[in-house]
């Protein structure tokens, strides 16, 4: 065999072997395309469940809403414990020092 017909013959396996690889790659994206959709569709189930059985309120991210009555607490230094334990008589309760 010469040595062009071997090479023709190497080039179309690999051209077989390419298209192949291109051919699972695609059925890959397919099935994490989806995966995702699914992903997507459960939670969107979930926070619909959620808020049937919650109300809106399952809807408010609790950092949030904690950081926000935090801020409009007006003495909050004063509550912090460090804060308290200097400047609050403890004797009523029970404290020694």
């Amino acid at each position: 065999m010469s040595e062009i017909v071997l090479l023709h013959a190497r080039l179309a396996a690999s051209e077989v072997r390419s298209r192949t690889a291109e051919v699972e790659l695609a059925e890959a994206r397919a099935v994490v395309s989806t995966s995702e959709a699914m992903i997507a569709h459960l939670r969107l189930e979930i926070a619909k469940l959620r808020r049937e059985q919650y109300g809106r309120n399952s809807d408010i991210d609790p950092r949030a809403w904690l950081a926000d009555v935090l801020a409009r607490m007006p003495n909050l230094p004063d509550l912090l414990p460090w804060n308290w334990a200097r400047g609050t008589d403890r004797r009523h309760l029970g404290f020694a020092r």
